[in-house]
């Protein structure tokens, strides 16, 4: 019986449903040329096959940059004394509060309130403020449910 090697599946980095492939017998003279119409499923598993390797490293890639932009983040946070945060999308947090309660947040004299769309900042100088823009450019990409507490103590 004919089998399939990697090179045989003539997959080239996209997924076709329509491939043309040399199927290779028990000898040369048995080699012949077909088309194979393949489900979506079937050309994701081969896809996979064939590109393990180059799918691995572009996960581990991703992944390492990610840890890397967090890192980073944290330590750009962490020099801004007196910001106190709290940021939840209903699966993960980031926080530097001792206190996760919307009303701990609203007990300080400066604070910024984001729930899904709604936005609450106080003192009225704050929304009168050209440079709140660099915090709330980003608020539209939140969604329903994400909500993030900002809060500057008095200290600064």
């Amino acid at each position: 019986m004919a089998s399939l090697s990697h090179e045989d599946k003539c997959v080239k980095g996209t997924v076709v449903l329509t491939h043309q492939c040399v199927i290779k017998g028990p000898s040369p003279q048995h080699a012949s040329t077909r088309t194979l119409n393949l489900t979506t499923e079937e050309n994701h598993k081969i896809f996979k096959e064939v590109n393990a390797d180059k799918i691995t490293q572009i996960r581990a890639n991703l992944i390492k940059e990610a840890l890397n932009d967090y890192n980073l983040t944290i330590q750009r946070l962490a020099k801004y004394q007196g910001l106190i945060y709290f940021a939840n999308n209903g699966e993960k947090e980031f926080t530097n509060s001792p206190n996760k309660d919307k009303a701990y947040f609203k007990s300080y004299p400066s604070y910024m309130i984001f729930e899904g769309i709604e936005q609450e900042v106080f003192p009225q100088e704050i929304k009168e403020n050209p440079k709140l823009y660099w915090v709330t450019s980003n608020s539209n990409q939140l969604g329903q449910q994400d909500i993030m507490y900002l809060l500057l103590q008095s200290s600064i």
